[in-house]
């Protein structure tokens, strides 16, 4: 019987270490994708996170952070071809 105690606790702390690690997953993936982490965080504690995971990726960037990612990726393209022009 004692057995069966430790391996349900056992399985509960892994099932609360997995919700932890899934939890961390929503808040960075919904800062990098411009999101309020904050909120999709507190959001994922009382729903599930995997729900809430998809739900930032099916939402995506928003226009800010899309427009951040274009300048970004612009500058990046202009800073290699200098590179390259200058060999």
């Amino acid at each position: 019987m004692l057995i069966f105690q430790s391996v349900g606790l056992l399985g509960l702390v892994f099932l609360l270490i997995l919700d932890i690690f899934f939890i961390v997953a929503v808040y960075n993936s919904a800062k990098k994708r411009g999101r309020a982490a904050t909120g999709w965080t507190i959001l994922s504690l009382f729903a599930t996170p995997i729900l809430c995971l998809l739900a930032i990726h099916v939402l995506g960037e928003t226009k800010e952070k899309w427009e951040e990612r274009i300048v970004e990726e612009e500058l990046l393209r202009i800073r290699v071809k200098e590179e390259f022009d200058k060999d």
